[in-house]
């Protein structure tokens, strides 16, 4: 029979394993790449996570919607479509068409990185590819729209696995944390010796401490109801998940996105003031 410390670091990382699967799958574990792009025509275009479109699988390769006008291209991927090589395969566009690159980010709830327009290379299939410093103008060739590519030189498998380390580092707090609670509930919750030299020692440690002028006697002999403890241990839990959860989303407060406001303001227009 396996001993008991053994089953209790089995069920930790089994359960550490079970919330990191579930941060993966979750909105978390999503990772995107992002073209700010202008077309003239509207089509298709697909995103392939090796060296060559037409080399890549159905599910390592991405296709959205591109339209006439201003576009921002969505790619999502996880780890299915997890990229073996350092490059993109882009198809622009399967239509005869002039796109306008102005930005490209690798980006998910958590982690942002941008990639420098320098990064495109053509790679067949294009009419004209023009580059300057604030944007890359391509252009499809109509008498091979089948098979245009662009080749972004950007380490996406390294990107994936940092916002998959962050994760795991998540689960392991979550994990840590609830087998804590878990213990703490069931000490105060039993009446074994155990328990009862458990609550002496927190008495000895904290009554004198903290409750220099109380009946501490009165108060750790008060026993606090069941309901109670599993609601402080949801309460508790759900904090926990708000830390990353909310500092992901808005900053760790509210106003965070009005700093970021004023300070793209600052480096616009010199003024630290939202851009109107």
């Amino acid at each position: 029979m396996m001993p008991l410390a053994r089953l209790k670091v089995l069920g930790w990382a089994v359960a550490t394993a079970v919330l990191w699967a579930g941060l993966l799958a979750s909105p978390l574990g999503v990772t995107s790449v992002e073209i700010t792009a202008s077309s003239t025509a509207g089509g298709q275009s697909a995103v392939g996570f090796s060296g060559s479109i037409s080399a890549t699988s159905p599910s390592r390769r991405v296709t959205t919607a591109i339209d006439q006008g201003a576009n921002v291209l969505q790619f999502r991927y996880g780890l299915v479509q997890l990229p073996l090589a350092d490059r993109l395969a882009w198809q622009p566009c399967d239509c005869a068409t002039t796109v306008v690159v102005t930005g490209i980010e690798v980006r998910s709830p958590l982690l942002q990185r941008e990639i420098p327009l320098t990064r495109l290379e053509p790679q067949g299939g294009l009419l004209q590819f023009q580059t300057s410093p604030d944007e890359v103008t391509i252009v499809v060739d109509p008498a091979v729209i089948t098979r245009p590519r662009v080749i972004v030189a950007t380490n996406i498998a390294g990107f994936l696995l940092a916002n998959s380390a962050i994760l795991l580092g998540i689960a392991l707090t979550l994990a840590t944390a609830a087998f804590v609670l878990l213990r703490l509930v069931r000490t105060l919750l039993s009446g074994s010796p155990r328990a009862a030299r458990s609550i002496g020692r927190a008495r000895e440690a904290y009554s004198g401490a903290l409750l220099p002028f109380a009946d501490s006697q009165r108060i750790w002999s008060v026993r606090m109801p069941p309901p109670l403890l599993i609601i402080s241990l949801a309460v508790t839990m759900t904090g926990i998940v708000l830390i990353f959860a909310g500092g992901a989303v808005t900053g760790v407060w509210i106003d965070e996105s009005t700093h970021v406001a004023r300070m793209q303001g600052y480096l616009d227009q010199g003024w630290f003031i939202p851009l109107s």
